[in-house]
């Protein structure tokens, strides 16, 4: 769960450094031809807002990427034996 929490925090940090500064209407730079009506709003997201979220997002994948790492060596030992069994149909 956290691992996954991980990677939306990453995606969301990236999404707002790839935002900054764009158009919002056309999701592009705007250029010295570019129209108000034709860019929208032009996103002012501080670079450190994504930095952080982006950093955050790391750690918590980080993290609970050794955590699962952990708790499997920890438990191979402790393992049964497992048995699988497999049936294939044809039609």
């Amino acid at each position: 769960m956290v691992l996954g929490l991980g990677v939306a925090v990453i995606t969301t940090g990236a999404t707002l450094l790839a935002l900054d500064g764009r158009c919002s209407n056309t999701r592009k730079k705007p250029t010295d031809t570019t129209t108000k009506s034709e860019c929208g709003q032009i996103y002012d997201i501080p670079p450190a807002l994504g930095g952080a979220f982006t950093a955050i997002g790391g750690g918590l994948f980080v993290v609970s990427g050794v955590l699962l790492t952990v708790d499997e060596v920890r438990v191979a030992g402790k393992r049964g034996h497992q048995v699988m069994a497999g049936v294939t149909l044809r039609f």
